[in-house]
């Protein structure tokens, strides 16, 4: 087993002792994933620019805001959490670089989600901070927030 799959092993226990599993019928399921999945807000649309969209002007996504919203609105506050771990942090010029792991975990839907985010800032917290940021959207997308953008169904 790789370091990453052993981690993701220990926090899938770590997850099911702090929140256990509280399934609900699979008409209650459909209805958070219908629920989950609708589409969020315009204003919550944001175009941030990187070296990968700069010849496009940036990737247009959904701000975190929204994500979070939408989880707690749909799963209430407490019905889902998030585990993350920086996996590598890099410094080079003047930037720094961090690689994150992150698990969200929905009890009531038994739904483990894993997702990896990148960040760039010029100080190591805001590079951590931003790849904690794609990874939750990134994984948040697997259950319903946020999958028109990454399914490039969102217009800047």
């Amino acid at each position: 087993m790789s370091d990453r799959e052993i981690w993701l092993e220990n926090q899938y226990r770590l997850c099911r002792e702090i929140m256990p599993p509280a399934p609900v019928t699979k008409a209650e399921a459909v209805a958070i994933y219908d629920a989950l999945a609708r589409e969020l807000d315009a204003s919550m649309i944001q175009t941030v620019p990187d070296s990968a969209g700069a010849a496009r002007g940036g990737r247009t996504g959904y701000a975190e805001a929204g994500i979070v919203d939408r989880l707690n609105r749909v799963l209430g506050p407490g019905g889902w959490m998030t585990v993350t771990r920086v996996r590598q942090a890099d410094i080079k010029d003047k930037w720094r670089y961090a690689l994150v792991d992150l698990l969200l975990w929905i009890p009531c839907l038994s739904r483990f989600v894993d997702a990896v985010g990148f960040g760039k800032g010029q100080d190591m917290g805001d590079a951590e901070k931003g790849a904690a940021t794609t990874a939750l959207k990134r994984a948040a997308r697997m259950v319903g927030p946020g999958w028109q953008a990454y399914a490039g169904l969102v217009d800047p």
